[in-house]
């Protein structure tokens, strides 16, 4: 009985791993982050913000779920309830970040229409755009989420909370097919930059 109370309470060398490394993971993004958002630069501050929120996630989900004994397990009440909305967010947030780099990138190669300077209306439209790619986007699917949520939340040893789909066409339109549409557009602007110079 000792043998099978110990191996529930052990921590798993993973749940020691993890949050290692997504500390240090979170602290090598706070200077590019500072660096990014000190030059106005919203596809990079994008990137790094929700990096770093996904990390902290991870590091502090390891410390309270760090093995398999559900017995011992917090509910995660309120706390999982804004974790998995995070989460979800992220999903469309780093490919929508992704995009607006990787368009930028491709903007700034494109020696036929190359700029010097943008006027002001190009440059409030690029903002409008960046803005709601790497966070008015996110904030949607927070809240579409509702829609498809069959449950409240799953917890994990190490991983921590996790979010339900219902398992159905309407949540593939709703949340699964946007991460790919951005993460195919945004190669589709890496292609460009590779054919532009």
């Amino acid at each position: 009985m000792e043998s099978f109370e110990a191996e529930l309470n052990t921590v798993y060398p993973l749940a020691i791993v993890m949050p290692t490394l997504a500390a240090i993971a979170v602290t090598l993004c706070i200077p590019p982050f500072i660096w990014h958002l000190s030059n106005r630069n919203v596809g990079a501050v994008g990137l790094v913000l929700w990096l770093i929120i996904l990390n902290f996630m991870n590091f502090i989900n390891a410390l309270i779920w760090p093995n398999d004994n559900i017995f011992a397990y917090w509910s995660g009440e309120v706390f999982c309830d804004i974790e998995i909305r995070l989460m979800l967010g992220g999903t469309v947030a780093l490919p929508g970040a992704v995009l607006c780099i990787v368009r930028d990138l491709a903007c700034a190669l494109d020696t036929n229409r190359n700029t010097l300077s943008f006027n002001d209306s190009q440059k409030k439209r690029k903002l409008i755009i960046d803005l709601l790619l790497c966070f008015g986007l996110p904030l949607y699917f927070m809240g579409i989420y509702y829609i498809v949520q069959p449950g409240r939340y799953y917890i994990y040893a190490i991983q921590g909370c996790w979010y339900p789909i219902d398992e159905s066409w309407v949540s593939i339109v709703l949340i699964v097919m946007w991460p790919l549409i951005l993460t195919l557009i945004a190669a589709y602007f890496a292609g460009m930059c590779s054919v532009s110079h």
